[in-house]
């Protein structure tokens, strides 16, 4: 990757795993934290009826959070994780403790492939309570069913990638995943910040500080205005403007 381009993937996933890091479901680090460990809560009732309780985000709340993580999980996008990776590498290759912390990032991230089969946290199986269990079916797995067929993209293939698994344990495995990636995202952002701080790198400041969220409402100052019927001539729209402005 040339310089120039590798300073600008730096500087945009700076943009962008600020957003991730500002996301409001990283605000309650308890919360947070519960959801990355994949946290279950057991009740057992010796001779009754024992239970487990998954207690988990609101589920459009954490799509918003799922599609500020997705460029980094996607090959063809600029901002693959693998794409960062590399255009930090060079910037570090002389420094043996920040070279070896860019390894383990690397580590970290690649047990975040959705597309792995890996297993994360947990792997499961379901059936009928008389009948045979199902395929045993990793988290990751599982993950990915949700974010191709639940959430970003539109296939219909669910059955075949996961069987009788249903949204609810879809959900599950992609809160785990994608809540670790956001993890590993910021971690990531925060080593950029530290090599900038220590001058192993230069980027625009402004990336730093630029607003990361839109603004849901805005007033701006009107200086001059033109208006016609619907159909009129964008060159008669232009000439009223001058005739305004003069």
């Amino acid at each position: 990757m040339n310089p120039d381009k590798a300073r600008r993937t730096l500087e945009w996933y700076v943009f962008r795993a600020r957003r991730v890091a500002d996301h409001s479901l990283l605000s309650d680090q308890d919360h947070f934290l519960a959801w990355c460990r994949g946290t279950l809560k057991f009740s057992i009732v010796p001779g009754g009826e024992s239970t487990v309780r998954i207690s988990l985000p609101k589920e459009e709340a954490f799509e918003s959070l799922a599609g500020r993580c997705r460029p980094f999980l996607m090959l063809r996008d600029d901002l693959h994780f693998k794409k960062v990776l590399d255009s930090l590498r060079p910037h570090v290759a002389a420094d043996p403790q920040r070279l070896a912390h860019l390894d383990e990032l690397a580590e970290a991230w690649s047990k975040l492939d959705p597309k792995s089969g890996a297993t994360l946290g947990l792997a499961s199986q379901v059936g009928s309570a008389a009948g045979p269990l199902g395929a045993l079916i990793p988290d990751t797995t599982l993950a990915d069913a949700w974010l191709y067929c639940d959430f970003g993209h539109g296939d219909i293939d669910a059955v075949e990638r996961v069987g009788e698994h249903g949204l609810d344990s879809r959900y599950f495995a992609a809160v785990l995943l994608i809540t670790n990636i956001a993890r590993v995202a910021v971690a990531t952002l925060n080593f950029i910040r530290n090599c900038c701080n220590v001058g192993l790198m230069e980027l625009h400041p402004e990336v730093f500080a630029a607003p990361v969220l839109a603004k849901p409402e805005r007033t701006m100052v009107l200086t001059a205005m033109a208006t016609g019927p619907v159909g009129t001539k964008r060159e008669d729209l232009e000439a009223a403007l001058r005739e305004a402005e003069g």
